[in-house]
């Protein structure tokens, strides 16, 4: 594909981040939104 083993930059806010935990990690919403939230500068996704 045209990303295929390239780097991808998604800005966004913490709703974009609890999207990806779920689709990519598998992390169900109510899990996500009952967790405290910690800070941190980044978070790094990995496709397969």
């Amino acid at each position: 594909t045209r990303w295929s083993g390239r780097r991808v930059l998604v800005i966004g806010h913490l709703a974009t981040r609890f999207a990806l935990d779920e689709r990519l990690a598998g992390v169900p919403l109510a899990q996500s939104l009952r967790a405290e939230f910690e800070w941190q500068p980044g978070w790094e996704y990995v496709l397969r």
